[in-house]
């Protein structure tokens, strides 16, 4: 009776320091994961059309929450994201801005991951050359990095504000840390 108590408690122990971890390496979103930004706030599609028109006055004032734009990254302890754009761009020539998520701490960009950044919001007048970058799209995507390069064209003068969610993934062996609504945002005058 004693052996079998003893059983129980060891079991007990273990199931409850299970549910101490984080999820392990998911490679896929669940439906409840997915989330971004939109003119009357969060929507509960990333697949929602992206919305011209709407974009705020400045890139600060984009994002509500978790926000990354040029000058100000975004970093936790596993990783650190950075928005570069240009200040300037030409009326009718691409530009393009470089997003950038760094592992760190012994983090790993998951591959097994399908990671995207979602424009959603943009002033009117802006083209991007896609709405929704994917791992395919990606100019970098190993264990050591994942990089977006937004390419986007302004068609009239003025400053122009372009808004993302980022959906990505970084692990250890042990140990996955998913960010699946992380706002970037930025801001350039076209000329």
């Amino acid at each position: 009776m004693r052996t079998y108590s003893l059983g129980i408690l060891a079991l007990g122990i273990v199931m409850g320091l299970a549910g101490c971890k984080k999820a392990p390496q998911s490679p896929k979103k669940s439906r409840d994961q997915t989330a971004a930004f939109t003119a009357g706030g969060r929507a509960d599609d990333m697949r929602a059309a992206p919305q011209t028109g709407t974009a705020p006055a400045t890139a600060a004032a984009a994002c509500k929450k978790d926000a990354a734009m040029p000058g100000k990254g975004f970093s936790g302890k596993e990783y650190e994201v950075t928005v570069t754009a240009p200040i300037e761009a030409d009326q009718g020539k691409p530009a393009q801005a470089v997003i950038t998520v760094t592992p760190k701490g012994g983090y790993k960009i998951n591959m097994k991951y399908d990671h995207e950044l979602a424009l959603k919001r943009m002033s009117t007048g802006v083209k991007p050359e896609h709405n929704t970058y994917t791992n395919k799209h990606a100019a970098q995507r190993d264990k050591a990095g994942l990089k977006f390069v937004v390419k986007y064209t302004g068609a009239a003068a003025g400053k122009k504000v372009l808004q993302g969610v980022l959906d990505f993934s970084v692990c250890t062996p042990k140990l996955c840390v998913n960010k699946d609504d992380l706002c970037v945002s930025w801001e350039s005058t076209v000329k």
